[in-house]
Order: C-alpha cells, then structure tokens, then sequence
C-alpha cells in the first residue's frame, strides 16, 4: 500500500502552482512598468526566464517551509502515539 503524500509536499506542490500566476503577473508589471522600450533583448530574455523561476522556487519553498508537519507513527510501536491537537 503507498504511503499518503505529506501535508508540506502538498503545501509545496500547491506554493509552486500559486507561484505561477504571481510570476505572470510580475513578468505583465515588468513588460508594462520596467523595461525600457529600447532595453537589450538578451537581457530582457535572460529576466523574464528568471524571474518566473524565482519566484516558482520561493513560492514552493515558502509554502512547502510554513505547512504542518504530517504525524508519523513511532519507529517502536509498542510507545503509544499522543492524539494530534487540533487548535
């Protein structure tokens, strides 16, 4: 039987999709607001690939860092496992 996926996994895998409409937005602002009209078009290239990137990875790390940990039962099964508290 496989083992359910972990609650940070899932933050994790939620954070990088959430992360991919925010970076949209952010790649709209700086096309919008930021880059001059006559900006190189390397650099230009070289920033919108890594801004999505950026902000994919910190999406994913951030959501992935603040998420609950999933309970585990005890590597002894003898030892009793206290009741998870729910705030």
């Amino acid at each position: 039987m496989a083992a359910p996926v972990e609650r940070k996994v899932k933050a994790a895998a939620s954070g990088a999709g959430a992360a991919t409409v925010v970076s949209t937005v952010a790649v709209f602002l700086l096309y919008k607001y930021v880059f001059p009209k006559n900006m190189d078009p390397v650099a230009e290239t070289e920033i919108v690939a890594a801004v999505p990137a950026a902000v994919g990875a910190a999406g994913a790390f951030f959501a992935g860092y603040w998420a609950k940990h999933t309970p585990r039962a005890p590597a002894n099964p003898s030892t009793p496992v206290p009741p998870p508290v729910t705030p």
